[in-house]
């Protein structure tokens, strides 16, 4: 069993969302500060942050899923 996790950003914004086992370890290891979005069921960091956080999952065998939504 793969481990998986999802990456949301939005178009023109500061803001991603992660979510998946592990997400929120993943967001501290990158030096971010996770905050949970009831909404979209994720937490929510920043866009270098969830860049940093895309890059490490990969290194350690996640399979990654990117979204990148414009609204």
């Amino acid at each position: 069993m793969s481990r998986q996790i999802r990456v949301t950003s939005l178009k023109g914004r500061d803001t991603t969302w992660v979510a998946g086992y592990g997400s929120r370890e993943l967001i501290v290891t990158c030096g971010g500060k996770p905050m949970w979005s009831n909404r979209q069921r994720a937490w929510m960091t920043s866009r270098k942050v969830g860049a940093d956080v895309v890059a490490m999952a990969e290194r350690d065998g996640y399979d990654v899923s990117l979204e990148l939504v414009s609204r």
